[in-house]
């Protein structure tokens, strides 16, 4: 397919106003005749007006990579890079920056093929990088940018993989607000291209957004458009979105939110050709006046979605108030109707719900403190209509009354600890009683108790800032059948100053997460066909760093160790096997000395993806030179 590297109107207007840019900051030439001033400007000086701020690097650089099931990498570069920047007559008229960067590379592949066979490769490459972006009237109300950059792995200060990538992007945005009118107008474009070694991905993408006011009236708008393709496969894909907001104020007790969006995404794939479009719009009003103790509110949703031509439409509006009588006890009632449109025919939907809910005041039992609350609801809900068959055993009930009341309680406490920190513990529990007029027994009686513990700890003084919190939480269902859910939850994050030259940060999420389902009695009646599943899942994500400013009490010696690890895993207990876990383990380290303007950098780093383990070791030498000024 034909990649696209940017609009042609928008590159032509970038082309031919560079030139009156170079032409309207040209000096005025010299009268025939007169003598040459004392200190003539260079000639770039004259060509933009403005003075050339330069700067830059050379280098060497060596990595060895090696791996389980990879080949081993040996891999030398130089390079150099120049950065520059100007501007064109006045900044706020025109700036310019660039770079160009040169890169000779010598690559030895040792390769050991699964029969044992070793090959032995050499590799010499030599690529450029580089950067251009032009902005104009930077400062300005309607500001524009145009830019190009180019870059390549191999040339990366990171200690990645080395297998060569090479990413070319291109693209420029432009923005608009008039000065005596309340909106604003922005779009962009980009190109994306990425070269490696299974071929050229390309990806394009588009923006425009919008905002506006007026009187009581707030109103966005946000279109994007993204295509990308696969040149080894010919494959694509794309994603277009709409998104509309509006806001009106009419008075301090009303407001009204309404969204509207629309997506469409099409993918043309090896395994086949897929359209999918969804339109969903929604309007809420609210009404609180502000010396009463209502609140009322308004809801209308459309949803429409057509998924390679089947179509499902769905339309509900929702009418509600609550009375707050005093400060402890709430009523409140709602009543709702809609339909579901599908390939089969309509599908009407009512609901309707009253409750009450006292919320207790706080008790102070010695060192703790005791809230709890209690509810208390009646709802009705029904469906009907073509696509209802009532001779299917499984279809929805006609219409289902609910009976449902609640008991929450909470217990908590709080005390400091001797360096400053504090420790809080909080023990919850809620029970729900529910019954119902539903015909099958396993929807007869949905009461459930919820518990759940936590304990934190929290420290902002003195060397050690941060917070530690576990959780633990057990949902399970009462009647007929044993529905259950447990989760333990760790999280850990803070900061440790542990002298005045090092520091360590870091974040610990560890997660664990049981379900279950079984029917208490097998025999009982709606439990046949309902099979026990039992799912047990963990998750753990660690970034820990550790930097030190002056390495052996050596100035400019620094060090820098950072472990990312993310570790998932799912056991399925009762078909009794192990799903893959993926796992992902990096670890840099890095230790650079500066002297003046000579950077020296030694680096290791460490990568685990799916138990395939990949080392990379590197030595760079770089001088950095001149300065660039951002005007």
């Amino acid at each position: 397919m034909r990649s696209r590297t940017g609009s042609p109107v928008a590159w032509a207007f970038v082309a031919a106003i560079v030139p009156v840019h170079l032409a309207v900051a040209q000096p005025a030439p010299p009268v025939a005749g007169s003598a040459p001033a004392a200190d003539e400007p260079a000639w770039y000086e004259r060509l933009s007006g403005a003075p050339i701020t330069v700067g830059g690097n050379v280098g060497y650089e060596f990595r060895v990579q090696a791996g389980d099931f990879q080949e081993s990498v040996m891999n030398h570069l130089l390079y150099a890079r120049v950065d520059a920047s100007t501007y064109l007559w006045q900044p706020w008229f025109a700036q310019l920056n660039g770079g160009l960067g040169l890169t000779g590379s010598w690559t030895r592949l040792d390769d050991t093929g699964g029969a044992g066979v070793e090959t032995r490769g050499y590799t010499l490459d030599q690529f450029v990088t580089g950067s251009l972006q032009l902005s104009l009237f930077p400062a300005s109300r309607f500001p524009f940018e145009a830019h190009v950059d180019v870059t390549d792995s191999r040339s990366d200060a990171a200690l990645a993989a080395l297998p060569a990538a090479r990413w070319t992007r291109a693209g420029f945005s432009q923005a608009w607000r008039p000065a005596d009118a309340p909106y604003a107008l922005s779009g962009g474009y980009d190109h994306a291209s990425q070269d490696g070694v299974l071929g050229t991905d390309t990806q394009d993408s588009v923006y425009l957004t919008g905002d506006a006011r007026w009187k009581d009236n707030t109103l966005s708008a946000t279109v994007n458009y993204n295509r990308n393709e696969r040149g080894s496969t010919d494959e694509e894909a794309a994603y277009g979105n709409a998104y509309l907001r509006h806001t009106y104020l009419p008075a301090p007790a009303w407001s009204v939110e309404s969204t509207a969006n629309v997506a469409r995404n099409t993918f043309d794939l090896l395994g086949g050709t897929n359209e999918a479009t969804i339109l969903q719009a929604t309007s809420a009003a609210y009404w609180r006046p502000l010396a009463l103790p209502y609140t009322a509110t308004a809801t209308l949703r459309v949803f429409d979605a057509d998924v390679n031509g089947t179509s499902t439409t769905t339309a509900f509006g929702t009418l509600g108030g609550t009375y707050d009588y005093n400060a402890n006890l709430r009523a409140s009632v709602s009543v709702g109707g809609g339909a579901i449109a599908v390939d089969e025919g309509t599908q009407y939907l009512y609901t309707s719900l009253a409750s009450v809910t006292w919320q207790g005041n706080t008790v102070a039992l010695g060192p703790f403190t005791y809230d709890w609350s209690a509810s208390g609801s009646l709802s009705w809900n029904g469906v009907g209509g073509s696509a209802i068959r009532t001779e299917d055993r499984f279809a929805l009930e006609r219409s289902v009354g609910i009976a449902a009341t609640s008991f929450a309680h909470r217990l908590a406490r709080s005390f400091a600890l001797d360096n400053g920190s504090v420790v809080s513990a909080t023990l919850s529990q809620n029970l729900g009683a529910a019954r119902t007029t539903a015909k099958r027994s396993e929807f007869d009686d949905i009461s459930a108790l919820s518990t759940s513990a936590s304990l934190m700890w929290t420290a902002g003084s003195g060397q050690v800032t941060g917070y530690a919190n576990l959780t633990f939480t057990d949902s399970r269902d009462l009647v007929l059948r044993d529905n259950t859910f447990q989760m333990a939850n760790l999280q850990v994050s803070g900061t440790w100053d542990i002298s005045r030259n090092s520091q360590l940060v870091g974040n610990l999420t560890a997660q664990w997460v049981s379900t279950q389902s079984a029917p208490r009695d097998p025999l009982a009646p709606g439990s046949f066909g309902l099979p026990s599943a039992k799912q047990v899942s963990t998750g753990l994500g660690a970034d820990i760093l550790y930097r030190h400013d002056r390495v052996f009490g050596v100035p400019r010696l620094r060090f820098v160790s950072e472990l990312r690890a993310t570790d998932q895993a799912i056991v399925e207990q009762d078909q009794a096997y192990l799903l893959p876990a993926t796992e992902t383990l990096s670890w840099d380290n890095r230790l650079e000395y500066l002297i003046g303007r000579l950077r020296v950098t030694l680096g290791y780093r460490l990568a685990e993806v799916n138990g395939n383990r990949v080392q990379v070791a590197g030595l760079r030498v770089q001088r950095d030179f001149g300065s660039v000024v951002s005007w």
